[in-house]
């Protein structure tokens, strides 16, 4: 079956199966319209999929945040001709996080495969939970925005 043939049987320079890539081509996709939805480039949905299927977490850790950086690009586009971007944080932030981005790129090459793994895991998990307390968590300036429509 051709779903189950390799990439490089096809002449392409890839170990991963045709189904794995149209999986992942899939997923990204998916991913992409929901994280420009959002805000957000998603790589903790992606990454986990990238390592189900086996790939080594150094090599799944570099695709999945240049996929990102290509997503972020693509979904701020629209954001950005809206004037939804404030371009004084996104400097402020930004430079920075490429910096430290960076420096993080260099320092995986040092880091145990266990270690990147567990902190993927804490990661995703504390995002998950932190998002979850904030859809059901009362906020204070959408109370002043009441009080200010009724007044």
């Amino acid at each position: 079956m051709i779903l189950t043939q390799s990439l490089s049987s096809m002449g392409l320079p890839s170990d991963l199966l045709l189904w794995q890539l149209v999986l992942l081509t899939s997923l990204s996709f998916g991913v992409g319209v929901l994280g420009g939805l959002v805000g957000l480039a998603l790589g903790t949905i992606r990454l986990p999929a990238i390592l189900f299927l086996g790939i080594p977490v150094p090599l799944a850790a570099g695709t999945n945040i240049l996929v990102s950086t290509l997503s972020a690009l693509g979904g701020s586009i629209r954001h950005l001709r809206e004037g939804r971007v404030n371009l004084h944080i996104a400097l402020c932030m930004g430079i920075p996080a490429m910096a430290g981005a960076l420096i993080g790129g260099f320092a995986s090459e040092l880091a145990p495969e266990r270690l990147l793994i567990c902190l993927i895991g804490l990661f995703v998990t504390w995002q998950g939970i932190e998002m979850i307390i904030r859809a059901y968590k009362p906020r204070l300036y959408d109370n002043r925005e009441q009080s200010n429509i009724t007044h």
